[in-house]
């Protein structure tokens, strides 16, 4: 099966649930064409929420995935869809180029493929949170027109912001008619 059309504003959803799963015998050319298709569909995915997406851009001698403004805060984005998890080195790099923009700037790295363990726990040894993780499951329920990616963005830095932590997994929180949330974060009566 070829990779179907590249992703457009009309199109990106429907492209990221048919390239989730790779056919039978994909290649390398298939897998590496999704990784550049998947840049393309989060711009549009960023544009439809109206976060003032940027595509690839090289200041200096760096590249940049991305970039988009959200509520008056800037991100740097990276995002990679690949076989293996993301590695240390990686995500220490693209904490780095965070490191090295305007104070306040903050950084979305995305990986579909996932993280090792120590991922969290070394972005943050011995320095400040200014790196947020996105994983597989985050982004399927960013692309999901439901929730979208601003709710997953603002639920993802408001972990971060509470607990100290660069990665949580997205899960929307379910409350019946007539509970509230307590603030332990358990149902309470209203």
């Amino acid at each position: 099966m070829p990779m179907p059309e590249p992703p457009s504003a009309d199109n990106f959803r429907d492209w990221f649930a048919k390239v989730k799963s790779p056919p039978a015998g994909a290649g390398v050319t298939w897998y590496q064409t999704r990784g550049l298709h998947f840049e393309r569909a989060l711009y549009w995915l960023l544009d439809a929420e109206g976060l003032s997406p940027r595509t690839s851009f090289r200041p200096k001698s760096e590249q940049v995935d991305g970039a988009f403004e959200c509520d008056y805060r800037h991100f740097l984005l990276e995002a990679k869809w690949r076989r293996r998890p993301v590695g240390i080195k990686e995500l220490d790099a693209f904490q780095a180029k965070v490191e090295r923009r305007l104070s306040g700037t903050l950084g979305v790295f995305i990986s579909m493929s996932g993280y090792p363990r120590s991922a969290a726990d070394t972005l943050v040894r011995g320095r400040s949170l200014k790196v947020i993780l996105f994983s597989e499951r985050d982004m399927d329920a960013s692309f999901d027109v439901a929730i979208g990616f601003r709710r997953v963005l603002a639920t993802k830095i408001r972990a971060a912001a509470e607990f100290g932590v660069p990665y949580r997994e997205y899960l929307p929180v379910v409350v019946t008619t007539g509970e509230t949330l307590n603030p332990a974060g358990s149902p309470g009566p209203k």
